[in-house]
């Protein structure tokens, strides 16, 4: 029978200990040996980030016990996806105006593998809501999860100049 015991967060160390009959043969590599039983063949444990100490233990038919401790270190290497993106924003001009009243966008949303949520900050370009001059403005948010891993998102707010202008035309008309 072959037995798993896990103890996440555990810090003790352990060393293989062994014991009955190493096999017929003397040399503890051969002999005829007992064959496996895993009745938790198929097993899946789900860690938490961190440090998760693993302790094996297997008897044989004979009840000979035999164990080995490992630690095993639980790190996120996958960076977060935003869920929702804004793509390039065209805003016109306030009649007369160089500018725009106000540009708004939704705040952009990230998920994580891990289950806990990223933080999302804007981290450059203006603020939802702001006036803006004519021409294009980068906004960039980024999304940074527990483990340090971070995304990006990045969109353009496009300021396109809608002023009426007078005419003058080559005779003199307006």
């Amino acid at each position: 029978t072959t037995t798993t015991t896990t103890t996440p967060g555990s810090d003790d160390s352990g060393d293989f200990e062994e014991s009955g009959d190493q096999g017929d043969d003397g040399t503890g590599q051969g002999g005829d040996r007992d064959e496996v039983d895993t009745p938790c063949e198929g097993l899946i444990v789900e860690f938490a980030l961190g440090s998760a100490g693993i302790v094996f233990t297997a008897t044989d038919r004979a009840s000979n016990v035999g164990s080995c401790r490992t630690n095993v270190d639980i790190r996120d290497s996958v960076p977060p996806s935003f869920l929702q993106c804004p793509g390039d924003i065209e805003v016109a001009t306030d009649d007369g105006q160089a500018f725009s009243s106000s540009a708004s966008w939704p705040t952009p949303t990230a998920t994580d593998n891990t289950g806990i949520g990223p933080v999302v900050t804007r981290t450059a370009g203006p603020e939802a809501g702001s006036r803006l001059t004519i021409g294009a403005h980068t906004v960039t948010y980024a999304a940074v999860d527990v483990g340090g891993n971070s995304a990006q998102c990045i969109f353009n707010i496009v300021v396109v100049d809608r002023r009426v202008r007078d005419c003058v035309c080559a005779d003199g008309e307006a």
